[in-house]
């Protein structure tokens, strides 16, 4: 899989994405570019999920929480980038082989 990198003002890339919020418009970004794959949708797919479950938790004034998923669930391709998406976002994240072949996930966050 091939990935670029650059640095572009915000202004440039707010001219392919009009969508783009306007305080990104204002300054140079740097960003990276890679393929879309089904890994990656299947790592997006979990990625809503624990973000979901971490958004009910930090309401409560949690922050930690525990993820399990079954091997098949999570293959061993999928475990690393996962986990630095989850660093991207700002969480503190440690992943352990569990029992019977599971993979545990513990995210931690400071809640603002």
């Amino acid at each position: 899989m091939t990935m670029y990198r650059d640095v572009i003002d915000g202004d440039k890339l707010k001219r392919l994405l009009p969508d783009l919020p306007d305080d990104l418009s204002d300054i140079r970004l740097e960003i990276f570019v890679r393929e879309f794959s089904d890994d990656t949708a299947k790592i997006e797919e979990v990625l809503q999920k624990i973000k979901k479950r971490v958004g009910r938790t930090s309401y409560l004034g949690k922050e930690k929480e525990v993820f399990f998923f079954e091997s098949d669930e999570l293959n061993d391709d999928m475990r690393k980038p996962l986990i630095s998406k989850l660093k991207e976002l700002g969480y503190t994240a440690d992943l352990k082989e569990g029992a019977r072949g599971n993979v545990v996930i513990t995210l931690s966050w400071k809640n603002s």
